[in-house]
């Protein structure tokens, strides 16, 4: 079994890769995880017995479970299966196209979850000074300037490119 130039340098120190003789060690010289890992972990605790006490009073426990559920449902029958799909759509395009149509895509995405509540919204208000706009049109609109600003990001480079190529110093 062959081993690399870096296995040998250790050895031939007499020590093994890694500061702590071969233990896995965390950052701060000890075997455990981080102190933030740790106070993160506590806080998630904490506010998920929040929720659970806040569900628990609002005494609706069916409909919660019932709207969490949905979203469950939702994400794994639509949304992980689209972004997967559109992730190897996109895989193969060259890296720059890549980086700039994932961009693209992650300001439509965020765009459709800010826009997605007046979008679903559930009939007309009785108020109509409540939503008074047309968000369906501000949202397409909003679609439409990225995939405008994404074609442009990918075309002009290329079109500089062309016209600086073809001009001779002289």
């Amino acid at each position: 079994m062959a081993r690399s130039r870096i296995e040998d340098k250790d050895k031939d120190k007499g020590r093994s890769r890694g500061r702590g003789g071969g233990r896995a060690e965390g950052r701060h010289g000890y075997g455990g995880p981080g102190f933030g890992r740790v106070v993160a972990g506590a806080l998630g605790v904490v506010l998920m017995g929040v929720g659970a006490v806040l569900v628990l009073g609002t005494g609706d426990v069916v409909q919660v479970g019932l709207w969490v559920g949905g979203a469950i449902l939702a994400h794994d029958v639509l949304i992980a299966p689209l972004v997967l799909g559109v992730g190897l759509l996109v895989a193969g395009l060259r890296p720059r196209v890549y980086g700039t149509v994932r961009g693209a895509l992650l300001v439509a995405g965020c765009l459709t979850l800010v826009a997605l509540p007046v979008l679903l919204r559930p009939g007309t208000p009785a108020n109509s000074s409540v939503l008074p706009l047309p968000y369906l049109r501000g949202w397409l609109t909003a679609l439409l300037a990225v995939t405008v600003v994404t074609g442009v990001l990918l075309t002009v480079p290329r079109v500089v490119r062309a016209l600086w190529g073809r001009r001779r110093p002289g």
